[in-house]
């Protein structure tokens, strides 16, 4: 900290204010945008081709790249009461309060679409699970019961994952940031540290919450692993050989 880092307008807080906040806001809007796709696909049979998703992609993430850019160019990065982060918009201008505001609702537009998405896939499968115990139960198949219970008891905790994760977590972030805006609010260092360790926790989460509600993804992901371990198999025996 005596070097200077974390000092405001320099270049280390600024270049680490544009690189965490743009990374984090894009993560959690490249998330949102999955689940959209997904409950598009899932819930109304809308597939686009490829090219039309990453267009549609790219359209969503410019704005949010431009938006933590200017704070880079324009000098305004300040470390926050921890000392642990720098942020843009901690003491905004009249020609930046707008853009402050804007700022919150960058975590809560995706947190809000993801869980939204999520809830409503996991409802209609839980839905169709009911049908398919319906079905058991007239034939009285005993093994499919058992396995219906248990991928009703998953999906349960998966949804109660996708609920912690994008608004437990997350809540707190944009609340102060609200308040820090309108009310000038500061809040206690300890209680900004912890904020920022448990954002960096729920982005660990956010691709397996991803891999989950994405089947094909979720595919890919088993083939890579099982490609992987052949793989390190094999260069193990060669070793030993």
């Amino acid at each position: 900290m005596s070097s200077g880092y974390l000092k405001p307008g320099t270049s280390q807080c600024l270049i680490y204010s544009f690189v965490v906040n743009s990374s984090n806001r894009i993560e959690i809007f490249t998330v949102g945008f999955l689940a959209l796709m997904r409950y598009l696909i899932s819930c109304h049979n809308i597939e686009l081709k490829a090219k039309i998703w990453l267009i549609s992609y790219g359209i969503v993430i410019a704005p949010i790249f431009s938006l933590y850019l200017f704070p880079l160019v324009t000098g305004d990065a300040n470390p926050l009461p921890s000392m642990l982060f720098c942020a843009p918009f901690l003491k905004p201008t009249p020609s930046t309060f707008v853009l402050s505001l804007i700022n919150p609702f960058i975590f809560i537009i995706p947190c809000w679409i993801s869980t939204f998405c999520y809830f409503v896939i996991g409802i209609k499968a839980y839905k169709k699970l009911n049908n398919m115990k319906k079905e058991a139960v007239a034939t009285n198949d005993t093994f499919l019961i058992n396995i219906i219970k248990k991928q009703k008891l998953n999906l349960i905790f998966q949804l109660g994952v996708v609920f912690t994760v994008f608004n437990f977590c997350f809540m707190p972030v944009y609340v102060t940031v609200i308040m820090r805006v309108i009310k000038g609010y500061k809040i206690p260092p300890i209680s900004d540290a912890i904020m920022g360790e448990i954002i960096e926790i729920s982005r660990a989460i956010d691709p397996i919450i991803t891999l989950i509600f994405q089947p094909d993804l979720n595919h890919e992901f088993k083939v890579f692993l099982t490609k992987l371990m052949a793989n390190i198999k094999s260069f193990v025996k060669k070793l030993f050989k």
